[in-house]
């Protein structure tokens, strides 16, 4: 399996990543605890984590899924079985959608005899904020400007 970028593995240590993100566990959140530098170095580790798991994840499921198509070209099984997963190679396919945005604007009586409104419950949105100093710093979140 290739190796996620020697550069990033080498530019951050891991090990202070995860005790940072450990000290999330069992906190009680409050207003001034989110607004604490602790706080927010925390979080940023823990996203930080969460990204880094994500490359290595996507690099060995691009690999599952090199294996399976080989697979399924030669013998035409496109699954294997674990314990805990079953892996499928989906072959391509053609996808139909609709697009609402240009039936919107050219019927828009059409449109609205149609359409469907559905209470959706609160949500927490978490996103990366970019101050001028920051910009360049991936690690670094303001909790100020999330949503």
């Amino acid at each position: 399996m290739k190796k996620t970028d020697e550069k990033d593995i080498m530019s951050v240590e891991r090990p202070a990543q995860v005790v940072l993100a450990n000290q999330l566990d069992g906190v009680q959140i409050t207003p001034e605890i989110i607004k604490s530098e602790e706080f927010v170095k925390s979080y940023s580790s823990l996203l930080s984590l969460i990204d880094y798991l994500g490359a290595i994840k996507k690099a060995v499921n691009s690999e599952i899924k090199d294996i399976l198509q080989a697979e399924y070209i030669e013998s035409g099984e496109n699954s294997v079985s674990a314990p805990d997963y079953t892996f499928t190679y989906c072959s391509p396919s053609t996808k139909i959608e609709f697009d609402t945005k240009k039936f919107q604007a050219e019927h828009p009586d059409l449109y609205k005899k149609y359409i469907k409104v559905t209470n959706v419950s609160d949500s927490l949105r978490v996103t990366k904020a970019k101050k001028a100093d920051e910009k360049n710093d991936p690690n670094i979140i303001n909790l100020d400007d999330v949503d």
